[in-house]
């Protein structure tokens, strides 16, 4: 049975309830199963850390701005979710275009590297080459020992991007792109030594 067949049905057996919107035929997930990796298209500037192990997303050792890019889902506006307890310096990537142009939102806990620690959340806009492409549009420090789980979303609607962590709103900030026609989204990692580590579960996306 189709997705959208499966909303119909759910919505006639609730229609006393006024189901409009208890299914999204847009939202999806990773639970990161053996073959998860097949999905996903690899962008770096250096370095492939990635592997499965089970129900997780592993990022070790070397990884320089590296992102693994969903093949066949995009939308322009929406949000992307991930659920973590143990983050050196990982994100969660919208609207990205090619490996020079997106948005990324990195997430650190408070025992990454300094400062990252101190910079748990920060959109970055990328828009150019190498560290020169980067620029900061936003940051938020919040209190994120190791080992605590949290679900982070980041969000894109129009011109404005927000942070979520566990449904709550972290911060949005109001950006003009510095281009146009990035639709697909991703996650990503950042490490310059074998001793960076993120790990990863839960991805889920929405189209909005």
């Amino acid at each position: 049975m189709s997705r959208l067949a499966v909303v119909a049905a759910f919505c006639i057996i609730s229609l006393l309830s006024g189901c409009s919107s208890a299914i999204s035929p847009n939202l999806d997930h990773d639970s990161f199963g053996p073959n998860a990796l097949a999905s996903y298209e690899h962008f770096s500037d250096g370095g492939n850390p990635w592997q499965i192990a089970p129900d997780t997303l592993k990022a070790d050792g070397l990884g320089l701005q590296s992102v693994l890019i969903r093949r066949d889902d995009e939308f322009l506006d929406g949000s992307v979710e991930i659920e973590t307890s143990r983050v050196d310096d990982g994100g969660l990537v919208l609207r990205f275009l090619d490996n020079e142009h997106y948005y990324v939102l990195a997430i650190r806990d408070d025992s990454a590297p300094q400062p990252r620690g101190e910079e748990n959340l920060e959109i970055y806009e990328r828009a150019g080459p190498g560290a020169g492409g980067f620029q900061v549009v936003w940051m938020k420090d919040i209190v994120w020992p190791r080992g605590t789980s949290h679900r982070i979303r980041f969000q894109a609607v129009g011109q404005s991007f927000s942070v979520y962590v566990d449904d709550a709103l972290i911060g949005t900030v109001n950006r003009l792109p510095a281009f146009s026609g990035g639709s697909r989204f991703g996650i990503r990692h950042y490490g310059i030594t074998p001793d960076w580590h993120d790990r990863f579960r839960k991805f889920s996306w929405r189209a909005e």
